[in-house]
């Protein structure tokens, strides 16, 4: 996990910053797109796939490694969609975490067991509905526009 920590102000405190990277998922369905969500269990809101990047790593290779290794997903990026930061307080910690969004189409499905009872795809409007997060909301939809720019593009 990248993190490097420095000293900003007073000796005892200090403030960790971490690279996340996170992907909006969406697949080609009858004329139409769906995009994934994942779901831990029926009560927790629904989030998109994310992990810190490692040092030494870019953040498209890292989305990369995590869509293969937790998901078992072949995918292609097409575009980055978004980004946000976000700090928060722990233990006298800072901690700033930079979020870095892509867009991906899944060209592939799911091979690992445990991946697929956690994924819900949907149509924009189900999915949206399904992460409780303002800004993945947001990202969500950032996600969509970029899709939509692509395929304008891709017409022409």
């Amino acid at each position: 996990r990248y993190h490097p920590i420095y000293t900003c102000g007073e000796r005892s405190r200090t403030m960790t910053e971490t690279l996340v990277t996170a992907a909006t998922v969406y697949r080609k369905k009858r004329g139409g797109f769906d995009w994934l969500v994942i779901k831990p269990n029926a009560k927790t809101p629904g989030e998109f796939p994310k992990g810190p990047v490692r040092r030494g790593e870019s953040s498209v290779g890292a989305i990369l490694r995590i869509l293969r290794e937790e998901r078992g997903m072949t995918v292609e990026v097409m575009e980055e969609s978004g980004r946000f930061n976000q700090t928060t307080s722990k233990n006298g910690t800072k901690a700033n975490e930079k979020y870095l969004y892509y867009l991906i189409e899944a060209t592939g499905i799911s091979t690992i067991k445990d991946a697929k009872k956690q994924e819900k795809w949907g149509q924009y409007a189900q999915i949206s509905k399904l992460v409780s997060s303002d800004k993945e909301k947001k990202m969500l939809s950032q996600a969509k526009d970029v899709l939509k720019e692509l395929q304008k593009v891709k017409k022409n």
